[in-house]
């Protein structure tokens, strides 16, 4: 039987995954314990949560889109040896 291990390349990816992950589980963290505290202020105010938790959650969902898609152009420029259209790319996402 053979021993799972890990190559250089795989400790890379996890060093830069798993904070990742932990960035992504934090939001709906952060609305769960939200919703929790201000459940006891009463239904008015859940409500106003409710509609504030949805325009926070599309702009989250927003927010990744850009990430992920910036991401890889200037993943794949600068791969190409392009950093200056790299840095095109990046400026373009900050406008966005």
């Amino acid at each position: 039987m053979s021993r799972f291990s890990l190559t250089d390349t795989d400790r890379r990816i996890l060093r830069l995954g798993i904070p990742a992950l932990g960035t992504l589980a934090v939001e709906p963290l952060y609305r769960l314990v939200d919703t929790a505290i201000i459940g006891h202020l009463g239904t008015e105010e859940l409500g106003g949560l409710a509609v504030a938790a949805s325009v926070l959650a599309l702009v989250v969902i927003g927010s990744n889109f850009l990430t992920y898609g910036t991401t890889q152009r200037v993943a794949n420029r600068l791969g190409a040896g392009r950093d200056s259209d790299a840095a095109d790319v990046g400026v373009q996402a900050m406008w966005l």
